[in-house]
């Protein structure tokens, strides 16, 4: 299969997927179904390709910004971090540059790998708008955190069987990661560790646990660097 070939196969998918009507269920076998075939292609021609390419013949690293507005930014912006760490990237957030209005996100990793998360991401964001309960800001904050978590931890399933069934790329993956890792703290050398914070509805917390169960995928890799640039700096 070349390359256009996936490129169709998977905007077929996606399209699918994104029709009004085209029912929940479908809808997400559909983007299982694109990001499994997105990846799958990937890791075949470019991860397992990789050990036997020269240095030079490597791909670089790029850096993408993101803008996240609108209800629940922050939180959004806390699963396309996430997100960008499973498909080995690197990101932080902006203090300086964002505003009150608007969460500014840095992200810094191999082509195909910022491209898979801004679709994948893109693809949770829906499913989340598709199910988050009615209930005050302070309840749904605390269902995005339990979304947010077990997207999260499919994910790292998701790699944990990658791994286990083809030699060479957890290996591959931990190169990738620690290249978009290196490349961010070049440029971004006064980035800091900010502590998260839980909860507060833990009823809606489960619930968004359980929503984020209906996401499917067929992720790579989970444990990329996290960071913000202080404020001021």
């Amino acid at each position: 299969m070349t390359e256009a070939d996936i490129e169709r196969r998977v905007q077929a998918l996606l399209q699918l997927a994104n029709h009004e009507k085209t029912p929940q269920t479908e809808a997400e076998t559909a983007l299982a179904m694109a990001y499994r075939l997105m990846m799958k292609y990937d890791l075949n021609e470019g991860d397992l390709a990789k050990n036997s390419a020269s240095p030079k013949s490597e791909p670089q690293i790029e850096q993408r910004r993101y803008e996240t507005v609108g209800p629940y930014r922050v939180r959004r912006e806390s699963l396309r971090v996430r997100i960008l760490s499973a498909f080995s990237c690197a990101s932080y957030r902006d203090f300086y540059e964002g505003d009150n209005i608007t969460v500014v996100t840095h992200a810094f990793g191999l082509s195909v790998d910022l491209h898979a998360a801004e679709v994948l991401y893109a693809a949770a964001e829906m499913l989340a708008i598709r199910m988050i309960p009615w209930g005050d800001r302070g309840f749904r904050t605390s269902w995005w955190y339990g979304f947010t978590d077990g997207v999260t931890e499919k994910l790292r399933a998701e790699r944990k069987k990658v791994e286990k069934a083809t030699h060479g790329v957890a290996v591959a993956l931990r190169d990738r990661e620690s290249r978009a890792a290196a490349e961010m703290r070049r440029l971004a050398p006064d980035l800091i560790k900010l502590p998260g914070t839980g909860a507060t509805w833990e009823d809606a917390y489960h619930e968004g646990r359980q929503a984020s169960s209906a996401f499917s995928t067929g992720g790579r890799s989970v444990g990329g660097v996290i960071g913000a640039l202080p404020r001021g700096k």
